[in-house]
């Protein structure tokens, strides 16, 4: 309860630093017929930072903020579009005002979580993103979204009342490129140095206060790689092959040397499926992901590791296996921990694989897949 209300009063007072600095030229800056719009760099800030509600309640102060400016209620000066549309329509001009406002902090996050769940899956380690990159792209996007809402709110408006041809003559103009160009811009390099730089900074904070935490952390993060460390070798879980399925392990293994693994993925199904004794086949099944672990396909591997469990369910599967198993899924949270922008996989995430492998170490296979659906 006491977070709560300290997230509600600190939305309030960011939500009305965002409107009294949208009412003056500073947010809304004049560029001829149209305003340079910075004030969304702050909204985009803000829900990086602080999550999509509180930015939901900045970009409705910088929405309010817009529309007073319309009605040239404010110090900053009233665009060619609001002229156009006040005549018309007092409820249009807060509809274009306040809903890009608020598609703005939702496209950020949806944008920045993509990314970042792109990042965690991505088949190549060389080309994961770095965290300022994403930072930058899912301001981008947040920032280009902003406009476009905006654009098609204004544009169906003014079609509607046939100011349609006005619209589209000041819209589609070299100005209004150039200061659409300049706000995305502006957003990628004014938000990603800062969210950056505080995010590292709380987290040194967390650190020097809660030494011991962190050393229990560390602790039990060492244990799942020493888990990891004593699992056995990839070859060992190969199991024994007739002349043919080693014939097919040899072509599936020159796709997969060679990087092409989309191919190398339909081979091994059916390198898999030439063990008629279901144990083998499940071995076969993990030495496969194992393989694809090794060269940091962790999206490949996770999407195996589902299908492996769910074909588990029903069979006798010794502690070997089971070991591997588990080790398989550390390996998996370890991978995805560290594409995240703090390093640490949120509390709901973790909640997940801490349950799949619980229910790896009972045998509920079946239930441990359907945990690892959910990430």
């Amino acid at each position: 309860m006491k977070e709560y209300a300290r997230k509600t009063a600190l939305a309030g007072i960011i939500a009305s630093l965002v409107f009294l600095i949208g009412m003056t030229p500073v947010g809304l800056i004049p560029l001829g017929s149209i305003n340079l719009t910075i004030m969304h760099i702050p909204v985009i800030i803000i829900t990086l930072l602080l999550g999509v509600k509180t930015g939901a309640a900045a970009g409705f102060a910088l929405g309010l903020a817009s529309m007073l400016a319309a009605f040239n209620k404010s110090l900053a000066k009233q665009t060619v579009f609001a002229s156009l549309l006040l005549p018309h329509s007092s409820f249009a001009v807060f509809l274009t005002a306040v809903v890009p406002a608020l598609v703005l902090p939702v496209a950020t996050n949806y944008i920045y979580l993509k990314l970042l769940k792109l990042n965690r899956t991505n088949q190549y380690r060389r080309k994961r993103l770095t965290k300022s990159t994403i930072i930058s792209y899912a301001a981008i996007g947040g920032s280009l979204a902003y406009t476009l809402a905006f654009a098609i709110l204004m544009g169906a408006s003014l079609a509607f009342a046939n100011k349609g041809a006005d619209f589209a003559n000041t819209f589609f103009s070299f100005p209004m490129f150039i200061c659409i160009a300049i706000e995305a811009a502006a957003a990628a390099f004014i938000s990603a140095p800062i969210v950056r730089t505080i995010t590292d900074y709380n987290e040194s904070v967390i650190k020097s206060k809660k030494p011991k935490p962190e050393e229990i952390e560390e602790i039990e993060e060492n244990e799942d790689l020493r888990d990891v460390a004593v699992m056995p070798t990839t070859e060992s879980l190969l199991p024994y092959m007739n002349e043919k399925t080693a014939n097919m392990h040899s072509k599936c293994m020159g796709f997969f040397n060679s990087g092409a693994y989309d191919f190398a993925v339909k081979m091994f199904d059916k390198f898999e499926e030439e063990f008629a004794d279901v144990t083998e086949r499940f071995n076969a099944k993990l030495y496969v992901i194992m393989r694809f672990i090794e060269v940091y396909q962790y999206k490949i591997a996770e999407k195996r590791l589902v299908e492996a469990l769910k074909f588990a369910q029903g069979i006798v599967i010794d502690d070997k296996s089971t070991n591997v198993l588990t080790g398989i899924i550390k390996i998996l949270r370890i991978a995805n921990a560290n594409t995240v922008i703090s390093g640490k996989l949120d509390a709901q995430t973790e909640r997940i694989y801490a349950k799949a492998i619980d229910f790896v170490n009972s045998g509920a296979y079946l239930l441990a897949a359907q945990m690892l659906e959910r990430l």
